[in-house]
């Protein structure tokens, strides 16, 4: 027998709805992880990435980030200093480095010494990405073909609502 659906009569002859009688409260599931523990992963992040131990790595970085072949002039260096922390985000998350990412040395050094929440949103932030991509197609009503600024590689994105404000060139991250 299937269960009664939640504005359905309660099947305990109560009369009541199903919702309000005996389906109870929906199950809720714990955070993993803390407002508190979040904040305090992420100044942790940026204290690491920001240690003399990454400095060569941030300077080969930003060459690459902004693909740079000369001196930035006083109008992109204000656009660099905007976006630093976009900048930081992608240098701690997606550069691969000899032994991978800065979260992932982070993570092999100290994880088993962080508080739990804090340990577990970096080990989720990990599996984020960071990427500037360039709209090279867009099939309305379809998808899209992005192409990764930093890789070059291709992917296509399966996307509807999106293909009636892009365009091809347009940037997204």
């Amino acid at each position: 027998m299937s269960s009664p659906t939640r504005n359905a009569p309660c099947p305990c002859g109560s009369g009541r709805k199903y919702k309000h009688c005996c389906l109870g409260p929906a199950p809720t599931s714990a955070s993993p992880y803390s407002r508190a523990d979040r904040e305090r992963a992420l100044t942790r992040l940026g204290k690491f990435a920001s240690s003399a131990e990454f400095e060569s790595y941030r300077e080969a970085a930003l060459e690459l980030y902004w693909r740079l072949d000369a001196e930035p002039d006083e109008r992109l260096a204000g656009i660099m200093d905007e976006a630093l922390p976009a900048f930081f985000d992608w240098f701690a998350l997606d550069l691969e480095l000899e032994r991978g990412t800065v979260v992932d040395r982070l993570l092999a050094r100290q994880a088993h010494t962080l508080p739990s929440g804090e340990a577990e949103f970096l080990r989720r932030l990990r599996d984020s990405q960071v990427r500037l991509y360039e709209i090279t197609r867009v099939r309305r009503n379809e998808g899209m073909t992005l192409a990764d600024l930093w890789t070059g590689e291709i992917k296509d994105v399966r996307e509807r609502l999106a293909t009636g404000q892009l365009v091809p060139w347009d940037l997204i991250a």
